[in-house]
């Protein structure tokens, strides 16, 4: 299970997601196809997305191998 929270400040708020589903994650391993597509639910938010609900898909476009930092797409269906 996965949290994710997307905040915007041009929304003043964040959206609050959930996904699951088993894989194996292994934080050294920097390839971009080392992290699954994850679909998740939006939960709601806060602020500008207060009341949100719907579909995300998050992809991970691109990763470092300095600190594991990661480039994600996120497409929402609202």
């Amino acid at each position: 299970m996965c949290n994710f929270n997307l905040c915007v400040a041009e929304k003043e708020g964040c959206l609050i997601m959930r996904s699951g589903g088993p894989f194996e994650f292994n934080p050294f391993d920097t390839a971009v196809d080392a992290v699954p597509t994850v679909t998740a639910i939006i939960l709601g938010g806060t602020g500008g997305f207060s009341g949100y609900k719907g579909t995300a898909t998050i992809d991970t476009l691109s990763r470092t191998s300095d600190g594991g930092y990661a480039i994600s797409q996120i497409d929402l269906m609202l």
